[in-house]
């Protein structure tokens, strides 16, 4: 499972909104967020039984697309990391007790200090990015506008190849 790397950064800095303890899930659609109540916590047990790759063993993957994100975005948009790293010390005490934190620890490192700059094409367009920024911005000057969480989400999933539905002969 290969997470998108800005998809990644961007829902790792909406952490540091979320009221509670966030617990990391690595799905199909990407990094989910999920929130440490009873609720979540059998949405989370259930992904993993639908083999969705909710458990911690798929955490690992946070490191490649932290890296990818890194080499493409982080020069442009420093404090979308500084965020980002920001969210990952929450989530690490949140667990704290178990070899997660560790895992955690590494995703944070790599945010700081990468290992060497890779060349990476990015899947992202500059005014997407630029559109999920401002709303990361206006988020960050007003934690209490939970509504723009929804909002960067929406772009976030929304960032999918476009699809003609027009038959090849009448495309201009």
């Amino acid at each position: 499972m290969a997470l998108d790397p800005f998809t990644t950064v961007v829902r790792l800095a909406l952490i540091n909104y979320k009221t509670g303890a966030v617990k990391l899930g690595i799905m199909p659609t990407g990094l989910t967020l999920f929130d440490d109540t009873w609720l979540d916590r059998g949405r989370r047990t259930l992904q993993h039984w639908l083999g969705n790759g909710c458990s911690r063993e798929f955490l690992f993957t946070l490191r490649p697309a932290l890296e990818q994100a890194v080499a493409m975005y982080r020069a442009e948009y420093p404090m979308l990391f500084e965020w980002a790293y920001s969210g990952l010390e929450r989530v690490k005490t949140t667990y704290a007790c178990s070899n997660v934190a560790e895992t955690i620890a590494l995703a944070m490192r790599t945010l700081r200090d990468p290992a060497q700059p890779q060349a990476v094409q990015p899947t992202w367009n500059s005014a997407d990015i630029n559109a999920v920024m401002i709303l990361l911005q206006l988020l960050h000057a007003d934690p209490a506008k939970k509504h723009l969480m929804e909002c960067i989400d929406v772009l976030l999933n929304g960032n999918k190849p476009i699809v003609s539905t027009e038959p090849e002969d009448q495309k201009i």
